[in-house]
């Protein structure tokens, strides 16, 4: 059994993986597009004692940083013709600026005739009979400088290229400093170097390094994996990368495992750690409020600009949970920051398909590591879900209604739009031309686990269940082991074998060959799955199955990623200790509420089961060629979503609706004006020799009442093209809804409109018969409930897909408010009772 002492630990002291001995302070923050000037800072902690070159013949009295300015002095010796040589003192900025020329005095001293302004000063003895392009003319600097330490600079882009190596010079009272402006646009990097003998001859380590622009000095970060330095992937120092990717692999730390870690240290106590990162995050955010993708502990964001909305909404989620609990609000506008850009990635394209969803962020790699810029169009289930976190944490933190609103429209996106009814999961995400049908394990569970909050589709958990242990379940595994590069793991093994689930299925086709491995992450999330759907059983077995993960051997008390490694892309898993399952099971085991926590959510007034049902109820209405129909929600800025339904039934150009003769009557407070009732439906009864007055009168009343105002229009129905029946009749309602409704002290007011069409045909006997023995069954289901928007709203069983004579038709493209719907399905079922009575 792991313990929560073990897990923790493991956590901490991934917050210092490399434990370099030495460390870089950059005098500023130097940036990706800094080049051709100086660069400059100290090193730290190097021994004062070690060998070292001494100047001979100058020396200076004291540092003359670069914010001093006057008279700069010192002494000379040794010299036995001082005529011929002379102290230059230079400004170094883009270029070496010479300041003054200082002749040796035949008292031993030197001094600048002038004083010296502001500026890094490099200070020389030079021959002046040497020419300036001789390399003797330069003596020596006034400083003495290491032997076995030196600094490098490296510009990183699409690789690590160096552009400098400098002395480290002792300038006096333990203060090691080293300069250059030979500087070339990329991430600047910062290496320590020590020369060592080894094997018969001189080689160096890297004994230091640190990012120009941010580094482990704004703040500690925990790498996400500890990987063993046997290990083809392990790269210290970035000299034996694996190309891009695997630069500095091991001290890397991607945003997710950073909002997890928040959320762990938060949950123990340990506010400090939270922070460090804190601080460090802060430091690291991008000017639009975004962050990347992954962070390096020592020099901070990598390679190009890669940031993905799922991630950055983990972090967000992370932050937000640290600050709420704490109370401590320093970080309230990063936070806040990063939540505007989160937002800014929602499609409000009302005619987009993604409408609502959140754009995948920024930047994107090829097969061959090739960075492609631009926007992520796809909107992946992934990053909803985790989304949603993010978004109420912040209307937690914030009570800005614009996140509870987003949060509100999302939700409603994911169970309407991705929930594949057929296979019981969630689709993978959505393009812009459709929904990706890949089989994804967190779209099963995360995304289960983000619609289990609203106490509505709870329904569903049993199925989200069968459906990860139909398809991703992986039984009596083995730890892997392997010396070839894509396969390695050397230290890690088990006589044990493992239970749990694999990351992706090969169903759908967008996951083909995907690995046969336990994934800690994604199995720790089924557990949480079973323990919110209340199948603790399940729940209890596979997370004791992880527990097994973090007691293998050589193992430091992290839980290993999985249970074998494939190291080449897409899949990149590796049986490494990690960050995001220890933290995953810390949490399970004393805080499962922070992971995906349950929300309330007032979208569908208060009952979200409500869509469910009119949605499957939509999508089986039988419509007649040409035609769809779907539900829609459209925010409208007011907290309690007042009035948000829309039935959208649109239909083709060469679609058409004529009737061969029809009859109007005004509603007007639910009373219809039946004055041409006899003149009119009299000759429809005549006509078609069905029916009587009285059938009709009631008939008209009760849809009246239901429709409040508006018009009802009555006519003879052709029949089915299919059948050749010229036999029915035809109902036409138009109906307007508009209400005001008072919701959390905002009045809003919610205005709609429908005009449809209800067309009944008989086609046989058999028909009239079916519709006569399911009237009672169907009315019984009906439950008319008032939600807390005022709205009437009709609870209606399916039913009503029985009836295959029911046709929905429309007039013209038009919505249909939520607020209305209850006539749509009302006028049906008062029809069908006419239906029974009429024949």
């Amino acid at each position: 059994m792991s313990s929560n002492e073990t897990l923790l630990n493991f956590l901490k002291a991934q917050m210092d993986t490399a434990q370099f001995q030495y460390s870089i302070d950059f005098a500023n923050q130097y940036g990706s597009d800094y080049s051709s000037q100086i660069i400059w800072g100290h090193v730290a902690g190097l021994p004062n004692e070690d060998e070292k070159v001494f100047p001979k013949y100058i020396n200076v009295g004291e540092y003359y940083s670069p914010e001093y300015s006057g008279i700069i002095a010192g002494t000379w010796t040794e010299i036995s013709n001082p005529e011929n040589y002379e102290v230059e003192i230079y400004i170094l900025s883009d270029t070496y600026y010479l300041k003054d020329s200082c002749n040796l005095e035949a008292n031993g001293t030197w001094k600048s005739n002038k004083e010296i302004p502001q500026g890094f000063k490099v200070i020389k003895l030079i021959d002046k009979t040497k020419s300036d392009d001789d390399p003797n003319r330069f003596v020596e600097y006034p400083y003495s400088y290491f032997v076995n330490f030196k600094m490098r600079l490296y510009s990183l882009t699409d690789a690590e290229y160096l552009t400098d190596e400098m002395p480290i010079f002792d300038v006096g009272n333990k203060n090691f400093i080293f300069y250059t402006n030979k500087v070339t646009k990329g991430l600047k990097v910062g290496k320590v170097i020590q020369r060592v003998w080894r094997a018969g001859s001189f080689s160096y380590d890297v004994v230091g390094v640190a990012g120009a622009q941010t580094n482990i000095k704004n703040g500690r970060l925990p790498s996400s994996y500890l990987i063993p330095s046997d290990d083809p992937s392990f790269d210290k120092d970035g000299t034996s990368a694996k190309g891009k990717y695997g630069y500095m692999l091991n001290s890397r730390s991607w945003i997710y495992d950073l909002g997890l870690a928040l959320l762990t240290f938060t949950t123990s106590g340990e506010y400090d750690l939270c922070k460090e990162i804190l601080n460090r995050m802060s430091a690291e955010q991008n000017s639009n409020g975004s962050f990347n993708f992954s962070y390096d502990n020592y020099i901070g964001p990598l390679f190009e600009g890669y940031v993905r909305t799922g991630a950055v909404a983990w972090l967000i989620w992370g932050m937000s949970y640290y600050t709420i609990k704490t109370r401590d609000e320093t970080y309230l506008n990063v936070i806040k920051k990063a939540g505007d850009w989160l937002l800014g990635q929602k499609v409000t394209d009302e005619e987009d398909p993604r409408y609502g969803f959140f754009k995948g962020g920024y930047g994107s790699y090829n097969d061959n590591y090739d960075y492609v810029k631009g926007d992520i169009e796809w909107c992946s289930t992934e990053h909803q879900v985790s989304s949603l976190q993010a978004l109420n944490g912040l209307y937690k933190l914030t009570g800005d209604v614009k996140y509870k609103n987003a949060a509100e429209r999302l939700h409603y996106n994911i169970i309407r739009v991705l929930y594949d009814y057929n296979e019981n999961r969630f689709y993978q995400g959505i393009h812009e031309d459709g929904v990706d049908k890949s089989w994804a394990l967190d779209c099963v569970t995360w995304a289960g686990l983000s619609t289990l909050s609203d106490d509505s589709f709870g329904v569903f958990s049993s199925e989200l269940i069968k459906t990860a242990l139909s398809n991703y379940k992986v039984d009596n595994a083995k730890l892997v082991t392997s010396e070839v590069t894509n396969r390695f793991n050397k230290d890690y093994s088990s006589e044990q074998t493992f239970s749990g689930f694999k990351p992706y299925s090969d169903l759908g086709g967008g996951y083909t060959g995907s690995p046969d491995i336990v994934w800690s992450e994604g199995t720790l999330g089924f557990v949480l799955l079973c323990m919110r759907s209340g199948e603790n059983d399940l729940a209890d077995k596979y997370l004791s199955e992880m527990e097994k993960l973090q007691s293998v051997n050589n193992d430091s008390g992290g839980v290993l990623y999985s249970t074998a490694t494939y190291g080449e892309l897409p899949w990149e898993f590796h049986v490494w200790e990690c960050v995001t399952s220890t933290s995953w099971l810390y949490l399970l085991k004393n805080n499962p509420d922070v992971l995906f926590p349950k929300m309330s959510y007032s979208t569908y007034g208060n009952d979200p089961q409500l869509l469910n049902r009119a949605e499957q109820i939509i999508s089986k209405i039988p419509l007649t060629s040409g035609l769809k129909a779907s539900l829609d929600w459209k925010d409208n800025g007011v907290s309690g979503n007042v009035g948000p339904f829309y039935v959208h039934v649109s239909a083709e150009e060469s679609s058409s609706v004529t009737a061969d003769k029809y009859y109007d009557f005004d509603i007007n407070n639910g009373s219809i004006d039946l004055s041409k009732i006899e003149d009119s439906v009299g000759e429809i009864i005549k006509e078609t020799g069905k029916g009587s007055m009285s059938d009709f009168v009631g008939l008209f009343n009760g849809i009246a009442a239901k429709v409040e105002k508006g018009n009802l229009f009555v006519g003879i129905a052709p029949g089915i093209p299919e059948t050749g029946d010229k036999c029915g009749i035809r109902v036409i309602t138009l109906a307007n809804y508009d209400k005001t409704v008072k919701q959390d002290g905002v009045v809003a007011k919610a205005k709609s409109s429908i005009k449809v069409i209800y067309e009944v045909y008989i086609t046989n006997k058999n028909n009239l018969v079916m519709a006569t023995d399911k009237y009672q069954e169907y009315t019984d289901n009906l439950k008319m409930m008032k939600v807390d928007t005022g709205l009437l709203i009709a609870k209606i069983s399916n039913v009503m897909v029985s009836f295959s004579g029911i046709v929905l038709t429309p007039v013209s493209n038009y919505d249909i408010g939520l607020g209305i719907i209850k006539d749509v399905l009302i006028g049906v079922i008062v029809f069908l009772a006419w239906v029974a009575i009429a024949f």
